[in-house]
């Protein structure tokens, strides 16, 4: 996940490279994320699958702010917010991705775990 996490941190640098407040709320935009998923990871360690799921989610609705906030600021320019909108864009997706990828990752557990206890000598 911290792979996952540099990555998209490099994304959206990159994308959002223009306009100093376009950076700006990239930046504190890639730095939560880089804390959800460590807490997340943090939290799966401990066996808290659910609890890591709703912190990434948690952060899906900061995309989502961060995305209402820069669709009304009218301190950056339309170039600017064009290109900031889209790599916001880009980033929410590849978040969801990553939360969806966890809650099947979660299903999957559950599942071997039924079927565990549903084999026949295995308790």
């Amino acid at each position: 996940m911290r792979v996952i996490a540099l990555g998209l941190a490099l994304g959206m640098s990159v994308a959002c490279s223009s306009g100093l407040e376009s950076r700006y709320i990239a930046r504190v935009l890639v730095e939560k994320g880089k804390d959800a998923i460590l807490e997340a990871n943090g939290l799966k360690m401990k066996n808290r699958p659910e609890a890591a799921q709703t912190r990434l989610r948690r952060h899906i609705k900061d995309i989502d702010e961060a995305i209402e906030k820069v669709g009304k600021d009218e301190r950056i320019n339309d170039r600017d917010k064009t290109a900031l909108l889209q790599g916001l864009q880009v980033y929410r997706s590849q978040f969801v991705a990553i939360s969806r990828s966890e809650v099947e990752r979660m299903n999957d557990n559950e599942a071997m775990e039924w079927q565990i206890r549903q084999t026949p000598g295995i308790r």
